[in-house]
């Protein structure tokens, strides 16, 4: 009997509560499973900034909060979004394979599943369903 892996099996539970999840063959989401990354993001820590080289992680917000922050010459910063538990964020350096266009960080003290892009784009060629979510 294999051993039990519960930090991967937390990771798994919590995934396939999402549409963009739940489309994965059980297999295949616990094979990304074991491979997520689990961040802690203190209150205002940046986990990546706008114009940044994409990371080898998509990001789905855990608990707590992530806001989505563009600088711009004329308007300064300001907030595109904010990310609570279960949106994605990081997916468009993904989708584009371009430099983040966005900075996320940390609205309050969160956690963060970081899913590999490498294990995940398989998965959205294989299924259209998946790929359709992501590309909205």
């Amino acid at each position: 009997m294999k051993p039990s892996n519960a930090i991967q099996e937390r990771v798994q539970e919590f995934l396939i509560k999402y549409p963009q999840f739940n489309l994965v063959t059980p297999e295949k989401l616990q094979q990304l499973a074991a491979q997520v990354r689990v961040l802690y993001l203190e209150p205002e820590q940046v986990l990546f900034s706008q114009g940044d080289p994409r990371h080898p992680y998509f990001y789905v917000v855990r608990q707590g909060s992530v806001r989505l922050l563009q600088q711009d010459e004329l308007q300064g910063q300001r907030l595109v979004d904010i990310c609570d538990e279960g949106d994605v964020f990081g997916a468009r350096a993904l989708i584009t394979k371009n430099n983040y266009a966005s900075t996320a960080k940390a609205a309050e003290e969160t956690l963060v599943n970081g899913v590999p892009v490498a294990l995940f784009e398989p998965i959205l060629h294989e299924n259209p369903e998946v790929a359709l979510y992501f590309a909205a």
